[in-house]
């Protein structure tokens, strides 16, 4: 049976730290917690803004959990920028789980730049 999602984080909660406490947020996605935890907080992000530090998320990209790999590749292609493309693209070449290796080519594909074809 898999831990229970902490109590203390809620969609609410994220929320609130991704409108007004960004580093908690990011300390709280770079936490060494259960995956559980951290699948429900990336899970939940939601809409991120311009200014948001995704070296937290690029971390990510390289766990043992393929669930938190292909969470952290949707939420660094959420904010398209053209500094990323590289490790997206390894990711989709060389991950070893399809699903992160689709959603990677997903996520240079909804970048709509025209270098991202080849």
């Amino acid at each position: 049976m898999q831990p229970a999602v902490s109590p203390s984080l809620t969609k609410e909660r994220i929320r609130e730290m991704k409108h007004s406490d960004l580093p908690a947020l990011y300390a709280l996605i770079s936490e060494k917690q259960n995956a559980k935890d951290l699948s429900f907080v990336l899970e939940n992000l939601g809409f991120l803004p311009k200014d948001f530090d995704i070296s937290p998320l690029k971390r990510l990209l390289y766990h043992a959990n393929s669930n938190i790999r292909l969470l952290a590749i949707k939420n660094v292609g959420k904010l398209a920028k053209p500094e990323d493309i590289s490790e997206l693209f390894e990711k989709a070449r060389h991950d070893d789980d399809t699903t992160v290796r689709r959603e990677a080519v997903s996520a240079l594909g909804r970048m709509r730049n025209e270098e991202n074809i080849l």
